[in-house]
């Protein structure tokens, strides 16, 4: 028994997994590290991947100057299309913050971190 050490994430039939020496464990969310909002129809919104099984409290990107220019409770939406006021936004480097419920009633869990939109 003891502490138990997980690495290697993995997506794998729409399911999140990390590997532990004694099999594998689902993983309650993740996000991507980057995305592709070029209209085909892959990879086309920033989101939580599919399989997470915690529900999004908030979600919010920051440009490079600071500006805010996704935020689900104003805007709306769980995901980001990679506009801001109707506008695309250049590609580049974005930190995102979130704040997700673990199933069942669990933690809340504060998350931010760094994510590149490309087309």
């Amino acid at each position: 028994m003891g502490l138990k050490y997980f690495f290697v994430s993995a997506l794998v039939l729409g399911m999140l997994f990390m590997h532990a020496a004694n099999g594998r464990i689902p993983v309650e969310y993740d996000f991507p590290n980057a995305f592709s909002p070029d209209g085909d129809g892959n990879n086309d919104f920033f989101r939580l991947l599919p399989g997470s099984t915690a529900t999004l409290e908030t979600l919010q990107v920051y440009n490079r100057a600071g500006e805010l220019v996704f935020d689900n409770k104003r805007d709306g939406k769980s995901e980001w299309d990679g506009k801001y006021q109707g506008k695309e936004q250049p590609i580049g480097t974005y930190v995102f913050y979130s704040r997700v419920q673990l199933s069942a009633g669990g933690d809340l869990v504060n998350d931010s971190r760094e994510l590149l939109l490309v087309r």
